[in-house]
This record gives C-alpha cells, sequence and structure tokens, in this order.
C-alpha cells in the first residue's frame, strides 16, 4: 500500500505531499526450499547439495534434523564420516517461516572395515571334519574363501570342511 499524507491550514493552504511510504503486508509463510544434488543412502565418499528458495528470503540448513540451523550461502558438502539428517527452511522479508524440507538422511562411511574374525579353526593337518565361524562388523556383508581368496561365498552360518583336499580359508567384509 502507498501512503503519503498532505495538510491544510486554517488559511486554507494546503503542503506539498509528504513523501511517499509504501507498506507491504504478508502474512503467508513461503513454500518450503528445496534441496538438490543428494539423496538418502550410505556412501563411501564425500557428499554436497545445494538449496534453493524464495527471492531475498533468508535460507537456512540444518544436518541434525532441525535441531541447529546454519545460514546457507552455498553449496554444502559432507566430508567427514558420520550420519546426517538433512533438512531446510526458509525465513521471507516479513519474517514468515516456511515449514522444513522433506529430511534426507544421508550416511558418510568412508572408513573401511576391519578385517573379520576366523573362529574354531587353526592352520594344520586333520583326520576329521572340521568347522569355522567367521564374525565382523554388525550389518556387514561378510564373505570366505577356500583358496586364497580366488573365489568368494557369502557367509550365514558355521562352514565344515568334510571333503579331502587343502584349503586356505580367508575371509573379508564389506560395511553397510
Amino acid at each position: 500500500y502507498p501512503i503519503t499524507a498532505r495538510q491544510t491550514d486554517a488559511a486554507g493552504n494546503v503542503s506539498s505531499n509528504a513523501a511517499t511510504i509504501t507498506v507491504v503486508i504478508d502474512k503467508t509463510a513461503p513454500a518450503s526450499p528445496t534441496i538438490s544434488g543428494i539423496n538418502s543412502g550410505t556412501y563411501a565418499t564425500s557428499q554436497s547439495f545445494t538449496v534453493s528458495g524464495e527471492s531475498g528470503a533468508t535460507i537456512e540448513y540444518s544436518l541434525d534434523g532441525g535441531n541447529t540451523w546454519t545460514n546457507y550461502s552455498s553449496t554444502v558438502t559432507l566430508t567427514s564420516d558420520g550420519t546426517y539428517t538433512i533438512t531446510a527452511r526458509q525465513t521471507d522479508a516479513a519474517g514468515n517461516v516456511s515449514s522444513n524440507a522433506a529430511t534426507i538422511t544421508v550416511v558418510i562411511d568412508q572408513t573401511a572395515s576391519a578385517a573379520p574374525t576366523i573362529s574354531g579353526i587353526s592352520s594344520g593337518t586333520y583326520a576329521t571334519s572340521q568347522s569355522f565361524t567367521v564374525s565382523g562388523e554388525n550389518g556387514a556383508t561378510i564373505e570366505y574363501s577356500l583358496d586364497g581368496g580366488s573365489a568368494w561365498t557369502n557367509y550365514s552360518s558355521e562352514v565344515t570342511l568334510t571333503s579331502d583336499g587343502t584349503y586356505t580359508i580367508t575371509a573379508r567384509q564389506t560395511d553397510a
């Protein structure tokens, strides 16, 4: 609304108009901003995202589901191992705050798993069948090999060696 004023004195003299003041009433919150360039998932490398919103709005993002907020100015890159719950919000010029953008959960895991543990068997020559188990990181995919790593089999339970032969047992794991 453009507002201006003038006055008339008792003698009927009319002043010039006062400087115009423009007032905008905006009670409507802006739409949630858009987070781009990243999807929920687990990644073994750094991940980046951008946030866009209404022109002139102040945009903030959160990496912990909205507990703490950081002003957004340019691409955000997640470089440290950890779980991030990304969301964003924007505040328009009138101070109206949007609802939070839909959360995106990202796990950065750049650290290789330690070697799994083979238990229940030792190097040696035996006249009877031998069994072993493999344990590793919780949630990891564990595989074992009976030929030193040429062929791999997914591990799910105790393995029993019943046939004559020489076995070179090794195991590996891939974290979640």
